[in-house]
């Protein structure tokens, strides 16, 4: 018998969100960060897709230490819709756009789609593991 794999769990992003909302198509919120914490807080036994909203303008200044991560599941980054790129621009600070802190050994199954990452001084995505940077 074929298993059924559960429906992702799906939260939304965009420029024009805000962090107070739930991550809904319908209230989007406007951080990775924020999106973070609201896996943490749901621990989806399902696959992860975060859409990025790419008709709606560019991200400035967005950091984020992404911690989040399950070895049997994937979480990907895609812009939404289909046809467009999300693009993150640097902010004022000499920051990184993506750092994962991942656990030793263990794969994260991270995905990145139609992503555009531009003019971070300090890196664009660094992966932390067990053996350093």
């Amino acid at each position: 018998m074929l298993a059924i794999s559960p429906a992702p769990f799906y939260i939304y992003i965009s420029p024009r969100g805000n962090d107070a909302n739930a991550g809904s198509e319908e209230a989007p919120v406007a951080t990775l960060r924020r999106a973070q914490d609201i896996l943490v807080e749901a621990r989806p036994a399902s696959d992860v897709i975060i859409r990025i909203r790419g008709d709606e303008g560019p991200y400035d200044g967005q950091s984020v230490i992404w911690e989040y991560w399950n070895a049997e599941y994937n979480t990907t980054f895609e812009s939404y819709p289909d046809s467009t790129y999300a693009s993150f621009r640097q902010g004022d600070a000499d920051t990184t756009f993506f750092v994962l802190a991942a656990s030793a050994g263990r794969p994260t199954n991270l995905h990145f789609r139609r992503i555009s990452v531009e003019g971070y001084t300090a890196g664009a995505i660094w992966f932390l593991g067990s053996a350093g940077d």
